[in-house]
């Protein structure tokens, strides 16, 4: 059995490095419907007698509808019983129908429905790519292949503004051309060659089990730092460009402009996740995640406390916040694997991703309510209780024993969702 695997390991080794490129360039692509409409709701939202402060509720739709599509794929084990391929291709398309259909549907309760939509098609997408990626690559280099993956995900979510302040300021253009690179990537994700060499067939996911795990100290724990870390990372990815446009010029600011801008301070994230990888595998996981945690932290600190400072540094703060908000999504999943039972390291994951949107959902509602009624920047320090309770819950962790490594084996670290932003 043993040498089977290891004949299937060697025979498939060439391929891992294109199947992993192809993976991570079809997620990039169709991720980017994920923030399609959020990123040009001022151009969508012109025929809408709807206030500006309701208007989260389109990407509050999203994250909603990826927490039920990720809580129905698991108890359908949607997974287990379709191909990777079947299941990530017929998603994009799905999610890329339900993006389009805004343009024939600009309503705001279509808007709404249309979003939910998409975010349940999402929940077919990443969470999928993760687990392929994982999949081809040995358990040495899962933590830089995860946070490879992390940045294009990350990439791919900045793109809507790209194409809005490169491409065109019109907002049906954005909806096209996301909706076009969806479905690109489901049918460049049908060219990853082969069979993976390293993947778990042995495991399934049980919502049951990922729930009763949390009984273990250390679990929670980690989970509730990954929590905390989603508290943030969401809204800020949401808000940052109306955060921007409103500080330099009161929110006059140029479409394009702004849009250039926030792509770059969004997009900075990919080269978090891949520095967060490389010095996690020299100097642990738990170190470099309160690292990353402080320096997001402080940046948002001084963005909130930056009003008079002026535009250039302004930017260079929200890169700085753009590059270490995102770093420690793939360590927090990493960890979790660490401290869980080998046999529900699935399950334990389906519920941290579950959890974590949800608690995203909530600060991504939270924020304009906040600003609206206090300030932008009492909105902003407002998310800087994420990092503040990821830290401490992490210095928590720290103490007790190590988890015991040895006797774990290679199913212990290749569960369906192993690493969520």
């Amino acid at each position: 059995m043993a040498g089977t695997a290891t004949v299937a390991a060697v025979s498939t080794r060439p391929h891992t490095k294109s199947a992993v490129l192809i993976i991570c360039v079809a997620t990039l692509l169709s991720i980017s419907v994920w923030f399609s409409a959020s990123f040009v709701i001022k151009g969508i939202s012109a025929q809408w007698q709807v206030p500006d402060s309701q208007l989260f509720w389109v990407t509050f739709g999203v994250q909603a509808g990826f927490i039920l599509g990720a809580i129905a794929s698991a108890l359908l084990r949607l997974p287990d019983r379709l191909s990777a391929r079947v299941l990530y291709s017929s998603c994009a398309a799905g999610a890329a129908t339900a993006n389009l259909l805004l343009l024939m549907f600009p309503t705001f309760e279509a808007a709404l429905a249309l979003r939910l939509a998409t975010g349940v098609f999402l929940a077919g997408i990443y969470p999928v790519a993760v687990r392929e990626t994982l999949a081809w690559v040995s358990p040495g280099r899962r933590g830089f292949a995860s946070s490879t993956l992390l940045a294009a995900l990350t990439i791919g979510s900045a793109a809507p503004h790209l194409i809005n302040g490169v491409g065109s300021a019109d907002w049906r253009v954005v909806i096209i051309a996301t909706s076009i690179c969806s479905v690109v990537g489901g049918l460049m994700f049908l060219l990853v060659p082969g069979t993976a060499p390293y993947r778990d067939t042995g495991t399934r996911v049980s919502l049951r089990q990922g729930l009763a795990v949390l009984r273990n100290r250390k679990v929670l724990l980690v989970n509730l730092a990954y929590f905390s870390h989603m508290w943030e990372l969401y809204a800020m990815w949401t808000f940052v460009g109306a955060l921007f446009a409103h500080r330099i010029s009161g929110g006059a600011a140029p479409t394009g402009l702004v849009a250039v801008a926030s792509f770059i301070i969004i997009a900075s994230g990919a080269l978090g996740c891949i520095a967060a990888g490389l010095l996690a595998d020299r100097f642990g996981k738990i170190i470099i995640s309160q690292m990353f945690m402080l320096l997001s932290g402080a940046a948002a600190t001084l963005v909130a406390i930056s009003a008079t400072w002026g535009p250039a540094v302004l930017l260079s703060l929200c890169i700085l916040w753009g590059m270490t908000v995102i770093g420690e999504s793939a360590l927090l999943s990493a960890l979790l694997r660490d401290h869980c039972p080998e046999a529900h390291v699935g399950s334990a994951l389906s519920v941290q991703m579950a959890g974590g949107y949800a608690i995203s959902a909530g600060s991504i509602a939270l924020f304009p309510l906040l600003a609206g009624a206090l300030s932008w920047e009492l909105a902003v320090l407002a998310l800087v209780l994420g990092p503040v309770v990821g830290i401490t819950l992490l210095q928590l962790l720290k103490s007790g024993p190590r988890p015991q490594r040895g006797n774990r084996t290679e199913s212990a670290t290749s569960g369906k969702f192993a690493s969520c932003p």
